[in-house]
Parts: C-alpha cells; structure tokens; sequence
C-alpha cells in the first residue's frame, strides 16, 4: 500500500485501527524534525533529545490506541497530544540527569552549558541571532519552551497550553 499522499492523521489512523506498521513509521519520519527540536529544547544536548525521541516513539506507539482524537482530521490535535508524550519523556530525563548530576556532584567540577566563547562575527545578524539562542537557552525550563513552541514552532497558545498541560488566561490580567 502507499502511504506517501496520506495525512499525518490517516497515517496514525491506519496504525491504531489496522496494525500498519509501516503507516507508523512514516508518521514518525514525518514528524521527527519537530519532535526532535522540542526534545533539544528540553535536554540541550542531542545525544539525549534522541534518546527522549526514541523513548517517546516507543510510548506513543504502545498508547496510540488511548488516544481520544482518532476520529478528528485536526493534525494540530495529534502533534500536542505527541508532544505532551515527547515533553513527558524530556522531563523524566532531565529529572534522572538532575539525581544522577547531584549523586556525583561530590566528585566533580561540571560547569554548566555555555555557548563557544568566540561567537561568529562575519554578520551583525548572526551575533544577534547566537546572543538570542544562548539567551534563550539559559532561561529556566518552564520559560524556554514555551518561548520555542511559539516563536520557533509556530504554535498557538492554546495549543503550547495543551502540551504542556497548562492553562491559557484570557486576558493580561485574567477576567474580573
């Protein structure tokens, strides 16, 4: 069967309902790059933002059944309801990373991340953009993600709100 002119959505649907394993594993490649970006943004490493992707491609494959949206063409729903699963995954692994960095914190000297001293300086936008990335990535977990969702994913808030089961006020100061 070709699967190359299916929706992201059918792909999933044809997995969950029919055992098309096939049809998983392109939904999977289709979806990896976004996947795989919000993963670094949670670990800062790529080593592990693979790791976290392949634990949760893993997960959603066993849980794909529990999935509520089968039914609904809505792409958008799908991919929050992934990426809840990719954060989920990202957050267990900084949580052990943090355990096992405080056990052997006794025993070493690590230094936390920072971006090469000599940034590039050919282009003024280039340096901009490195002060920016390395801006973003000093800021606390629960500000960076958010931060990449919206303006690096493009998602909307309530969509960001969804993933990582927050929720989205209606106004600067809430309603009165």
């Amino acid at each position: 069967m070709n699967f190359n002119n299916i929706s992201n959505t059918a792909l999933f649907r044809l997995f969950v309902e029919k055992g098309e394993n096939e049809a998983i594993s392109l939904f999977f490649q289709n979806q990896s790059n976004l996947f795989y970006r919000v993963a670094l943004k949670y670990t800062i490493n790529s080593a592990d933002a693979v790791y976290v992707l392949q634990s949760a491609f893993i997960i959603i494959a066993n849980k794909a059944s529990q999935y509520k949206g089968l039914q609904t063409d809505e792409e958008k729903l799908l991919q929050s309801w992934c990426l809840s699963i990719v954060v989920h995954c990202a957050l267990n692994k900084n949580r052990t990373e943090s355990n096992r960095k405080r056990k052997e914190s006794n025993h070493s000297n690590s230094k936390p991340f920072h971006e090469e001293e000599n940034m590039a300086t050919s282009l003024d936008n280039e340096a901009i953009y490195q002060k920016v990335q390395n801006a973003i990535v000093q800021l606390p977990e629960k500000f960076r993600i958010p931060i990449h969702l919206k303006y690096i994913e493009g998602f909307e808030l309530d969509a960001i709100a969804s993933i990582l089961k927050l929720r989205v006020f209606s106004g600067i100061c809430g309603s009165f």
